[in-house]
């Protein structure tokens, strides 16, 4: 039988006992996981390491329901105890957290790895390394959240998950929720990453494209920003307000989608959900700035790549069409009475003209209260019809 044939089939409540030979299930599952994993790991020195290894390659199979099944069946359950203190030690879920501290540090090391090294970057995103990888995370999250739950920790707040560990001032997050603001930001890492390679989106690694797309170079494209910058001395960009807001380092372009996923994912220790939105704001404005891609249908609808962005991690469409006004906004050029379309041509078939044009119709279409008050004034600062956007709702 198979290692997950093998995992399927086990009694994970008796992994700890022994027969009359003194040999434990574990025992015979770690042998497996072992032949499965061809060889090439440390041997076990202790019973603890078999159950870390099992758990491991468990992971490796997108078998991480059998490390829940072990915190919620064996963990869970106050009256599975053992007269030996090694085995009462199995039973008992520091164990497992043990285990998810040498697994996050493993995984959080693999993919910073990937995202500075392009021959890394590329064996990541080939095949399905890249999606075990993001089971894997999947699985320490809800591994970790069934532990936390188990032991009787409360929820991270959103304060405690913005503070992204027990370092920083503020309420201290013990137990298992330290590993669990970590598990999470691999998890948002790994779906930024995951959806910008089923896009399309990496480019083949190594080729200027990749890294500047619509840019002649990553120089001009400097200028280009510079340029914008000058044009809004008064209010400053969208783009500023979103980095500051994340207090993401560095300067702006990113040097490569890699790059950006880096900083936002790894360097950014903000797990909350509202910081994870703010994340992904960034990512779609770099991504229109790389790819060019910012067309509005005559709607008002987002771009095809905004509104996939909008479907795979189920985001309001009206968020995204801010997002995509604001960028916009920042490139639309200096013109002290730009008309909504340029009066010597029209816009393509099926799709709304200048910049400004386009921002409007966005967010005429896309309506919300809360909208920043800073569109209108960028608006009007623009010298843009404003009746054309009488539709708009902005927040006092």
């Amino acid at each position: 039988m198979s290692f997950p044939g093998k995992l399927a089939a086990a009694n994970i409540r008796s992994l700890h006992r022994k027969n009359a030979e003194g040999i434990r299930p574990i025992d015979e599952l770690y042998d497996q996981a072992t032949v499965h994993h061809h060889g090439g790991q440390k041997p076990a020195t202790s019973v603890q390491e078999k159950y870390f290894a099992v758990f491991s390659q468990a992971l490796e199979c997108f078998m991480g329901s059998f490390v829940l099944d072990y915190v919620e069946e064996v963990c869970g359950d106050s009256q599975l105890t053992a007269p030996d203190p090694v085995d009462a030690s199995l039973l008992d879920g520091a164990l497992v957290k043990e285990w998810c501290e040498r697994e996050l540090a493993e995984q959080e090391a693999l993919l910073q790895s990937a995202l500075k090294s392009e021959p890394l970057f590329s064996q990541l995103v080939t095949g399905c390394e890249l999606q075990r990888q993001a089971s894997k995370a999947h699985a320490l999250v809800s591994v970790l959240k069934a532990l936390g739950r188990i032991r009787g920790e409360p929820v991270l707040s959103q304060g405690q998950l913005a503070a992204g560990g027990p370092s920083t001032a503020g309420p201290s997050i013990s137990g298992v929720q330290a590993e669990l603001c970590r598990a999470l930001l691999l998890e948002q890492a790994l779906q930024m990453l995951s959806w910008c390679v089923r896009q399309g989106l990496t480019g083949q690694p190594g080729t200027c494209s990749a890294r500047t797309g619509v840019h002649a170079s990553m120089p001009e494209w400097l200028r280009r920003v510079q340029s914008r910058r000058e044009r809004r001395p008064g209010h400053g960009l969208f783009l500023d307000d979103m980095l500051q807001a994340l207090r993401v380092p560095g300067g702006y372009p990113f040097s490569s989608i890699a790059h950006a996923v880096y900083l936002l994912g790894c360097v950014v220790r903000d797990a909350s959900g509202a910081a994870f939105t703010a994340k992904l704001g960034v990512l779609a404005y770099y991504l229109m700035d790389l790819t060019g891609d910012s067309s509005v249908g005559p709607d008002g609808s987002c771009s095809p790549l905004l509104a996939d962005l909008a479907a795979a991690f189920h985001l309001p469409l009206a968020t995204v069409a801010a997002w995509q006004a604001a960028f916009l906004l920042d490139a639309a050029p200096q013109a002290a009475s730009q008309p909504l379309f340029a009066h010597h041509q029209q816009p393509p078939p099926g799709e709304v003209g200048t910049e400004l044009g386009r921002a409007c119709a966005l967010l005429v279409a896309h309506t919300q209260p809360e909208l920043p008050i800073k569109f209108i004034e960028v608006l009007l600062g623009a010298c843009t019809p404003i009746r054309k956007c009488k539709s708009m709702a902005f927040a006092p």
